[in-house]
């Protein structure tokens, strides 16, 4: 698959926190497509993924919960055995709650270790909408709001107008409007 990328799709090696990494949405949809993008050598080792839960949860529960969802490609012959231990070696498993703060030290331990001005530091918020707030004032306590960080959010925010706009105004607080990307 790697003979097919575009020049594009180069990606500068970057740290991906998926808050809420062990829910529906990183099992389902978020952990499969990056599982993806590093079938296409978009991913690298040089790339870091972690998955941040409020539960404390081994590597082999996360793989054996991610596996369902990313057996297509194996089974279809797509991926080996080897690639989906080398995709399981980028991840690491964090505790972090977002409401206490309780695990923002470990989090930014881990960002800190490669941290540099060129890396991009992404996160994904894949929690409740109503959680959005308490997690971008932690990362900012933490100081991870960095340049080069990105906050990533999917719509639809809120239940109506006014709801979607005191989440936008909640992020807004926290992090410049260039480094929100709405899905």
């Amino acid at each position: 698959m790697s003979d097919t990328k575009t020049p594009s799709v180069n990606l500068s090696p970057s740290d991906y926190i998926i808050i809420g990494g062990t829910g529906d949405l990183a099992l389902r949809k978020i952990f499969p497509a990056l599982f993806w993008r590093y079938l296409d050598d978009q991913i690298t080792p040089d790339f870091r993924i972690a998955a941040a839960s409020r539960r404390d949860i081994g590597v082999d529960e996360f793989a054996a919960k991610l596996r369902p969802f990313c057996e297509d490609a194996l089974t279809d012959g797509i991926a080996s055995e080897a690639d989906w231990q080398g995709f399981l070696s980028l991840v690491t498993i964090l505790t972090l709650d977002a409401k206490s703060g309780d695990g923002a030290d470990h989090l930014a331990d881990f960002i800190a270790a490669r941290a540099t001005a060129d890396r991009p530091t992404i996160f994904y918020l894949a929690i409740a909408p109503s959680l959005f707030g308490d997690a971008t004032r932690l990362l900012n306590a933490a100081g991870l709001v960095t340049p080069q960080a990105r906050l990533v959010v999917e719509k639809p925010l809120g239940h109506d107008g006014a709801s979607s706009r005191a989440i936008n105004a909640e992020l807004a607080k926290i992090f410049n409007e260039s480094q929100i990307y709405r899905i």
